[in-house]
């Protein structure tokens, strides 16, 4: 907002966030500059049935496996958002641990309301949807969705035109980076009292979506959606290229270039157990999908263009090489963006 100086001017305050540049028209399937897939739907609204392991449950929901497994009466647990939980109760015989939040951290909304963590493996009731896409060599990949909602047939056409527009809005040079994505109800409880993160990314390649069914009617909510579906997409690139969620030292460089953050969420989280995080974890991820909602903000949003000017332009180099990624030649150029040489020791140098 604009203030006035002494003189009458009107003086206008930088913007903190790069995401306060963006006009919040996300662009999707209807982008020009980034090229989508043509899916092909080989199997639609399957039902079946899906294991989930432990870590797929707790790292899903938000938790680290060992601090669960390991935590007594009192103990502090502390979710991926920022939220803290005293454990109040352990029952084993359910597999379940009662959980109270502390108050702190980046959400407050639910202070003082219980929720509950299952740390039990278990079978739960899906509808499965394979689609094919190709790659730019025309090479196949088989993505499968399924939906853990289950809602009623009052959501199920809105629940049906989010995947096909996820599957529409995917970027051709991304198809290798995932295998799999699970759409699950946003509240983990029956009293609507604990809610994970929006999104999650595993590292077995699954993508992991919590939404409202009973908003997914609204093409607007769909759209916010899609946002979070582009993030997960980022750490689920930079997983890809750099065997981490860590887009190494150049992405740093690029922010300290930029001279901003891309969100307060960006900037409030640090990941303690990435030790070379100071942020680019999820500014990374913030980046990508703000840059495929705009799709890339070539002829459009060149506001948002200039506050992450820096970092954009990496983006733009890394679609542009991982167009021919399938070569080895390719792949390490692709490498050498990130700022990064051969082997193993020297990913997040």
């Amino acid at each position: 907002m604009g203030v006035d100086d002494p003189y009458g001017r009107e003086v206008v305050s930088p913007k903190k966030y790069a995401e306060d540049s963006f006009s919040g028209r996300i662009v999707g399937e209807e982008g020009t500059n980034i090229r989508h897939v043509c899916p092909a739907l080989l199997s639609g609204e399957t039902p079946c049935k899906l294991k989930l392991t432990l870590v797929d449950i707790l790292v899903r929901d938000g938790w680290n496996e060992k601090d669960v497994l390991s935590a007594r009466v009192g103990d502090t647990l502390k979710l991926i958002t920022g939220q803290k939980f005293q454990v109040v109760v352990i029952d084993g015989h359910r597999k379940e641990i009662h959980i109270e939040e502390i108050g702190e951290g980046t959400r407050t909304d639910m202070d003082g309301q219980e929720g509950r963590i299952s740390f039990a493996p278990r079978t739960v009731k899906a509808k499965r949807y394979v689609y094919q896409a190709r790659d730019i060599n025309e090479k196949k990949k088989s993505i499968t969705i399924y939906d853990l909602t289950l809602g009623g047939e009052e959501s199920r056409a809105g629940i049906n035109a989010f995947i096909n527009e996820l599957m529409k809005a995917l970027p051709i040079q991304l198809i290798h980076c995932f295998d799999e994505i699970r759409i699950s109800n946003e509240s983990l409880t029956q009293d609507g009292s604990f809610k994970p993160e929006e999104g999650v990314f595993i590292d077995n390649n699954v993508i992991n979506l919590h939404v409202d069914p009973w908003n997914m009617e609204d093409p607007y909510y769909r759209k916010l959606m899609l946002r979070t579906f582009y993030h997960e997409l980022g750490h689920a690139l930079a997983k890809h290229l750099m065997g981490s969620p860590h887009p190494g030292r150049k992405w740093k460089n690029a922010m300290t270039s930029d001279g901003n953050f891309i969100s307060k969420y960006s900037e409030l989280m640090k990941y303690a157990k990435i030790p070379q995080d100071s942020g680019e974890v999820e500014d990374f991820a913030c980046a990508m999908e703000l840059y495929l909602a705009s799709d890339g903000a070539v002829h459009r949003e060149t506001e948002l263009r200039t506050a992450c000017r820096t970092r954009f332009e990496l983006l733009d180099q890394i679609f542009q090489d991982l167009i021919s990624e399938r070569s080895q030649g390719s792949r390490l150029k692709i490498l050498r963006v990130f700022g990064i040489g051969n082997g193993p020791n020297s990913l997040l140098n």
